[in-house]
């Protein structure tokens, strides 16, 4: 006492601060959920791609409500809408800096991230805005790497707070505070805050009873030796160390704010049940040093990993979610990074959600339904009648040895199963049908009569619930029935054909295309399709083709549907019309004994026995009994169909018009090859052939 007498008031405050140790605040820990690391994935994959613009977002933290665990900043998927808010939590705005390499990650100026988030809350400090919303004393920055192929991220955080030129000094503390304290806190938090302001003014004491206010109410000058009474919500559960966000509000104070050098802070924190805590809480009696003349604003606040150094933490999500749910958003990834810089006006949600119908389940079947599962699409089925043979496995992908034995599984039923293993997000089916065929009689009135018209039914309605058509059929008269009902029902379907060491990949026209509609698959015959399969060599009954040839076609008439689903007018795109994906042909022919491959078109022939008018009103008929006359009457006598196309009316024609030709040529060797023979109907005739 009679040395304070000595030195004076100055020297008593000196000798203090000198026996005062600095306050040690415990840094804000970050909680980023599942669903937060889910939604940016997201964002990364469909809206920022490979920009590394700063992501807004916003997190919350509470008080602490455990003696052994810190109340984190936590992050949800919810993060990214701004305007999120919940009782009982202090909202904290930052940013996500989402990196495209782990190289950039480890070069990343943390020091001017750090300082940019600073500089945002000295501008609210400067403007007054974080008297009237002091959340915006605190702000967050994370920089992330997301490698999306191993569901891992690699992040840090930075709770950024301002670096004082001296030390905030702790001059002293005490666990437990009064009842009274806590409830006038605990009313005026809930009651008039809602549960979220991170600070405010507490008044009054001992008899008279306490009184909370916001910051910015009455924030008038003082003296250097009075002492200021705020309170604060405290995430931290170390005796003796405040949480990370009160160190921001007391250098705020340290500008100036009433002109206060010395704060009484209440630390509240929580029971388990929500409320403040009297015995848990504590005060802290602190000494703020006077702003220097030096404004220069440095920044700290980087989290420590879990070996307690600085550095970055990381999420491995791959054990949290469910490997069907890893496999889906497998596939959709690389269509999703085909968008980033390569084509980023590609809609692949188009051929993805496009329900593909596989006429066959051989060698092609197969093939076309890899493909378009790399495409992301999930529907697909497959209708065949087969089984699977011993010769199939090492030519079709979709079977196994173990499919062969007993006889052989049905080839549709394997090969969708076969597609779920693949994939299990798959919706694949397989339906064991038989094609009806033109030249394959069945007796009017049999049981194989009336089977193979309830196939008819079914084929109809598998064509009609389906988008997409592949006819991958080994015999041509197979394929007559899906293009009459493909055509009818407005469809796009694709054919195709494979010889030893050539192929065909054709679109078939659409009615939509009116006038100008491209022909189908029978549109360059002159003649119906008759029953392949009778009288054939064992080289004639398998398909004897180049064991790469059936990859190459089937992977083209993948990529033929998935340009013209691109395409505005889809399967009415004219040929060689581009969409976003290139050309869009008619056909592609391909010979590999030369490595060549040829672009054609024909437009559609008025006598086709596929899809002519004439056929078409044959099998529209309203009729039912006229309907099913006329497809009893194809498969027993499949030249009928020349007959209803104008064929044989148009072949006999021909043969009269090479009959007067011949005779013609016969007439000038006579008459010593006068001129002005021939002309008239019969060479009209012959023009039309």
């Amino acid at each position: 006492a009679r040395r304070a007498n000595c030195i004076g008031s100055v020297g008593l405050q000196l000798l203090a601060n000198a026996m005062a140790e600095p306050l040690r605040f415990l840094e804000l820990p970050s909680a980023p959920d599942v669903s937060f690391w889910a939604r940016l994935a997201e964002l990364k994959l469909n809206e920022y791609k490979l920009s590394e613009d700063p992501i807004p977002c916003v997190g919350h933290y509470r008080a602490c409500a455990h003696e052994g665990l810190a109340s984190p900043l936590t992050l949800t998927s919810a993060s990214f809408d701004l305007d999120t808010t919940y009782e009982s939590q202090i909202r904290m705005e930052g940013e996500v800096v989402l990196l495209n390499t782990l190289e950039s990650m480890k070069t990343f100026d943390r020091k001017g991230a750090a300082l940019g988030a600073i500089r945002k809350v000295e501008a609210s400090v400067q403007s007054g805005t974080c008297l009237s919303d002091p959340t915006a004393l605190n702000r967050f920055v994370m920089v992330c790497f997301a490698d999306l192929k191993q569901y891992t991220f690699y992040y840090w955080v930075c709770v950024p707070a301002a670096k004082t030129a001296d030390p905030i000094l702790s001059e002293g503390f005490t666990q437990g505070v009064d009842q009274a304290a806590c409830e006038a806190c605990q009313e005026y938090y809930h009651s008039e805050t809602k549960g979220r302001a991170p600070f405010w003014v507490l008044e009054g004491g001992e008899e008279g009873g306490y009184r909370c206010r916001p910051i910015d109410n009455g924030g008038e000058g003082g003296k250097d030796d009075e002492i200021a009474t705020v309170a604060f919500v405290d995430p931290s559960h170390v005796a003796g160390s405040p949480g990370w966000p009160l160190r921001n509000f007391l250098w705020l104070l340290c500008g100036g704010l009433c002109g206060l050098r010395r704060v009484r802070v209440l630390c509240l924190r929580h029971e388990k049940l929500g409320r403040f805590s009297a015995s848990r809480s504590a005060w802290h009696e602190v000494a703020i040093p006077p702003a220097g003349s030096d404004t220069t604003v440095n920044a700290v606040g980087w989290e420590h990993n879990s070996k307690g150094g600085l550095g970055p933490r990381s999420a491995n999500l791959a054990s949290t979610l469910d490997p069907k749910q890893r496999a889906s958003s497998a596939m959709d990834l690389n269509l999703k990074l085909m968008k980033w810089r390569a084509l980023p006006g590609l809609k692949t949600e188009e051929i993805a959600g496009a329900r593909c119908l596989l006429l066959g389940a051989g060698t092609l079947g197969c093939a076309v339904a890899r493909i378009l599962q790399g495409w992301g699409c999930r529907k697909i089925t497959f209708v065949d009648s087969g089984r699977v043979a011993f010769s199939n496995p090492v030519r079709q992908s979709l079977f196994q040895f173990e499919d062969c034995l007993d006889g052989g599984r049905p080839k549709a039923e394997a090969a969708a199963e076969s597609l779920k293993r693949i994939f299990p997000d798959a919706d694949a089916e397989g339906v064991q049908l038989s094609i009806p065929m033109p030249g394959h009689p069945v007796r009017e009135g049999s049981d194989l009569h009336r089977r193979t018209l309830d196939q008819v039914s079914a084929l109809d309605a598998l064509i009609s619930q389906h988008d997409v058509i592949f006819l991958l059929t080994d015999t041509r008269e197979s394929r007559w029935l899906p293009t009459v009902l493909s055509l009818k029902r407005e469809k796009l379907a694709v054919s195709v054909a494979l010889g030893f060491d050539t192929f065909l990949v054709m679109r078939h026209g659409c009615l939509a295309q009116g006038s100008d509609r491209l022909g189908c698959y029978f549109c360059n015959d002159v003649a119906a399709p008759l029953n392949s399969t009778k009288n054939r060599t064992l080289d004639q009954q398998c398909t004897v083709v180049r064991p790469g040839l059936a990859s190459i076609a089937s992977a083209l008439a993948v990529e033929l549907v998935s340009s013209l689903l691109q395409h505005p007018l889809k399967g009415a795109a004219p040929d060689k019309s581009e969409s976003i994906l290139g050309v869009v042909p008619h056909s592609i022919r391909g010979f590999l004994d030369s490595f060549e491959q040829l672009k054609l078109s024909s437009p559609a022939f008025g006598n086709c026995v596929g899809c002519s008018p004439k056929i078409l009103d044959a099998y529209d008929t309203e009729d039912c009994e006229k309907r099913t006359s006329f497809l009893t009457r194809v498969f027993n006598e499949p030249e009928y169909l020349e007959e209803v196309a104008g064929l044989t009316e148009l072949k006999r024609k021909a043969q009269e018009a090479m009959d007067a030709m011949e005779a013609m040529d016969l007439s000038d060797g006579e008459s010593g090859g006068e001129s002005g023979c021939g002309g008239g109907d019969d060479d009209d005739d012959f023009q039309l052939l």
